[in-house]
């Protein structure tokens, strides 16, 4: 379905945009001292690579290497022979990617609201704690976002060439831009055949072709050097294996509850709230939206059900996104002023105490999705401080992800700085342990263990997070 104005719409929001500009723009500007932190320390170390063989090769070593396709790690290498290696340069390679998600989630939502409820939802997904905490943390996942909005409004926009070059960048963000192919040619399939009672045929797929060549391409280059598509067979943590028929019950519920977190379920409240006001067999808007979200949640339970990888909050800020300009879409038809103000204003707070939700260890909190997590950083260096000035040599004292994550990695430090890591040996024979709540790989035998037998030296809290230094009483 191919939507006309776009220039005039264009020209004529730049001024409310100016405020969300100025939003990332502060956010990166305070946000430089941030280091890579979780799956980003593995970006960190490819980007490295590419940066000191001086883009010699795109497949990373053994052990950096993850399968997923380079275009991150290679942008962020990129921007350091630019202008320098460093954490500030990180930041302020991904403010386009910011501005460039805002830009087509309000063109994505012109489709839907009025230029009033546009900044409605804007705020809305902004308020989102997976997305804001994303930002500060400059993480991979924004451009997966901003690849699959800007393929989304190319096909309802009719601009072929856009989808094709926007499509092809998406499946070279990793596996799951890839696997996000897969809602776009659900929902374009849906809307041919469903709503315009059109058959979906060859032309229909021919804009997907250059992306599927660069997915088929990569694959083979992938596979022709290193005999493997998706899993390392040597990092087994890593391998994606089969899930038991208990595990995908597991997977499904864990799809809904992190799609759900942080308060986004209201999001997803207020328009089943409000179903009964609309006729939605007349309402195209409402029908879109919902094709939109159907082709999505199926595509997550499509691949994220059957295998065992874990799965992330971060995951589904695509789907959210799409919940924000529903929820505001149907907020619009109540019919009180008052009640509409209501309505937003408590979606709004909802959100924004998504960034307090802290769960019971042994649940796992999403610590990339959540501004919870901002402290952990200080608390770091303060341990880090405290071992240094008390002479205790880093090498005896063991910690979990991503504590054990080598300095050089997360703050591109010159001279590299680590703590061992505890999954190399049981706890015993190491003379020290950090523990803190942000390292969910502690298992509950062990937190035991801890907080049981070992005295604790010193403890550094802040906030939600804190880390604890305890000794070994059989050293």
């Amino acid at each position: 379905m191919k939507i006309t104005g776009s220039l005039h719409l264009r020209y004529r929001d730049k001024k409310y945009l100016l405020f969300f500009f100025l939003f990332f723009f502060l956010l990166v500007f305070f946000s430089t001292p941030v280091p890579f932190f979780w799956d980003m320390i593995n970006y960190s170390a490819k980007a490295q690579y590419y940066f000191s063989s001086n883009f010699s090769d795109l497949i990373a070593p053994c052990g950096v290497d993850d399968g997923h396709p380079p275009l991150f790690p290679l942008y962020i290498a990129l921007a350091w022979k630019i202008s320098g290696k460093s954490l500030a340069v990180c930041h302020w390679a991904m403010l386009p990617v910011m501005l460039g998600i805002i830009w087509e989630t309000n063109r994505l939502a012109s489709r839907f609201l009025s230029r009033r409820l546009r900044v409605a939802a804007l705020i809305l997904v902004l308020a989102d704690p997976v997305l804001l905490t994303q930002c500060v943390l400059f993480g991979q996942d924004l451009f997966i976002i901003y690849f699959f909005l800007l393929s989304l409004n190319s096909i309802l926009y009719g601009k072929k060439k856009s989808f094709a070059v926007a499509s092809s960048l998406l499946a070279m963000t990793s596996m799951r831009g890839i696997m996000l192919m897969a809602p776009l040619i659900l929902w374009n399939f849906s809307e041919v055949f469903f709503i315009e009672k059109k058959k979906w045929g060859l032309k229909d797929f021919l804009p997907f072709l250059p992306a599927a060549l660069v997915v088929i391409a990569w694959g083979l280059f992938h596979y022709s050097r290193t005999g493997w598509l998706y899993s390392d067979p040597e990092k087994a943590r890593w391998l994606a294996t089969a899930a038991s028929p208990a595990k995908m019950v597991k997977n499904f519920v864990n799809i809904i509850w992190k799609i759900l977190d942080f308060g986004r379920f209201t999001l997803w409240l207020v328009p089943a709230l409000l179903l009964s006001t609309r006729k939605l067999k007349t309402d195209r808007n409402y029908i879109t939206l919902a094709i939109l979200t159907l082709s999505l949640f199926l595509t997550f339970v499509f691949f994220m059900v059957p295998i065992s990888n874990p799965i992330c909050h971060r995951y589904f800020i695509s789907i959210n996104i799409i919940a924000a300009i529903a929820a505001v879409y149907q907020i619009q038809f109540i019919r009180s002023t008052l009640a509409r103000r209501l309505a937003f204003g408590m979606l709004l707070l909802a959100i924004l105490s998504g960034n307090f939700y802290l769960y019971p260890e042994h649940l796992k909190n999403g610590w990339d999705a959540s501004l919870k997590a901002l402290p952990y950083f200080s608390l770091k260096n303060r341990v880090i401080e405290y071992v240094k000035e008390n002479n205790i040599d880093p090498g005896q004292v063991a910690t979990g992800f991503p504590l054990s994550a080598p300095s050089k990695y997360t703050d591109l430090a010159e001279v590299n700085f680590s703590f061992r890591d505890k999954d190399t040996g049981s706890l015993r024979q190491f003379p020290y342990v950090i523990q803190s709540n942000v390292c969910n790989d502690f298992t509950p035998s062990e937190l035991d263990t801890l907080r049981s037998g070992w005295p604790l030296v010193r403890e550094f809290a802040s906030g939600q997070v804190y880390i604890r230094l305890y000794r070994n009483p059989e050293k």
